[in-house]
């Protein structure tokens, strides 16, 4: 699902047919997966704050241009006490341009646009790195155990630190947010 001429043109969005089954959205997941932002300080690794909005829609966080950044899965206690959690996969995609930003560290296909993983070990550590200076960077991730249908986590968008943060983050919880082509609101 990520370095194929074939997934590689399926984006990873709820209106997708991936396995050979459509993706289950986030809002219809049983499980409300998310992700985990992680920045560098003083060389250590530490949780940076991702606001939840929209009822946990969508998740909100601040990057600075040429920064990189950490990104994790994060599994609800409730599917943690029910399900195997080391069986879980999961694919990240950069719905913005390759000039925007790109996959840097972890197993990256897509010209850098994907990054797929499992949530313990090493295969958890995907470095996204900022190159442009978009306004906005989307980030969306699915995530399966075995041959289940993929399911949507919480869509995470990063808002430019030199960009109008409110105004950003008001228009994504109106839903007149971006899907990553194109820099305007």
């Amino acid at each position: 699902m990520i370095d194929s001429d074939l997934s590689c043109t399926r984006r990873m969005v709820e209106e997708e047919v991936i396995m050979n089954s459509l993706v289950v959205s986030y809002k219809d997941s049983k499980y409300k997966f998310a992700l985990d932002v992680y920045r560098k300080t003083l060389g250590e690794w530490s949780k940076a704050n991702v606001v939840s909005e929209d009822g946990g829609r969508l998740g909100i966080a601040k990057y600075l241009p040429g920064e990189d950044v950490r990104i994790g899965i994060s599994m609800p206690e409730e599917f943690l006490e029910k399900r195997a959690p080391h069986d879980v996969q999961f694919v990240m995609e950069i719905l913005n341009s390759s000039e925007d930003a790109k996959f840097v560290e972890g197993t990256i296909g897509c010209d850098g646009k994907r990054a797929a993983g499992y949530s313990f070990g090493d295969a958890n550590d995907i470095i996204l790195r900022f190159t442009g200076n978009s306004p906005i960077v989307q980030v969306n991730a699915g995530w399966a155990i075995g041959k289940e249908a993929v399911k949507m986590s919480q869509p995470l968008y990063f808002i430019n630190i030199e960009s109008n943060y409110e105004s950003i983050r008001e228009g994504l919880i109106l839903g007149s947010g971006t899907s990553g082509d194109s820099d305007e609101l």
